[in-house]
């Protein structure tokens, strides 16, 4: 699936994909891109990627550098303690991403009945919320625990014909664990710009 330079999920080069009995899995490596998918016959699917974030340095660098900005008013953070940054947008584009995936293959008749979404995210304890430079940050938001987890049935059907809604039910839960309260509306407007290729 293609909504932006990088497809979701990513089909790795030539060496970075196997075939087994009854699945098929990719992987890649590439300018902190770092992910793992594999599919089996049964629709299990299941998908490894790293908080980009954290594993391409320029990224990580240009959002330390806006954030120490926007918050330079704030004298009692301790830069030391900050360990990685979430960034807020493309936290929209993941999410909206899963769950498109997901609602094509419902609408390919991959799925019947529910889907069990598990989506994880580890290792984060003292990572905050950040933003590039072209929105204004005013707060610090930072999660104070090792994992954020959440487990949803969804009807398969509600989900061919209404992913955009469900993803961004999961993108508000996401923001909360942080403390963070973004309007529906500013979420759907990111995220219809995104479906819509004016991101």
């Amino acid at each position: 699936m293609h909504l932006r330079g990088w497809d979701y999920p990513h089909i790795g080069k030539d060496g970075e994909h196997s075939r087994g009995n009854n699945f098929i899995a990719s992987w890649s490596n590439f300018m902190g891109h770092r992910e793992y998918w594999r599919f089996w016959q049964s629709g299990q699917f299941l998908h490894l990627f790293s908080v980009r974030e954290f594993t391409e340095p320029d990224f990580k660098n240009d959002l330390e550098s806006s954030m120490k900005m926007f918050l330079s008013h704030n004298n009692q953070i301790n830069w030391g303690e900050i360990k990685g940054y979430i960034e807020f947008v493309n936290s929209i584009y993941i999410f909206t991403e899963i769950f498109e995936f997901a609602s094509r293959l419902c609408r390919n008749n991959i799925y019947e009945n529910y889907l069990t979404f598990d989506i994880s995210i580890t290792g984060i304890n003292n990572f905050i919320l950040a933003s590039d430079r072209t929105r204004d940050w005013h707060s610090l938001y930072k999660y104070g625990e090792d994992i954020i987890s959440g487990t949803w049935n969804i009807d398969s059907e509600e989900l061919s014909m209404n992913s955009s809604q469900l993803s961004r039910e999961k993108i508000l839960w996401f923001f909360d664990k942080f403390g963070f309260n973004p309007s529906m509306d500013l979420i759907k407007e990111i995220q219809g710009n995104f479906l819509s290729g004016k991101f």
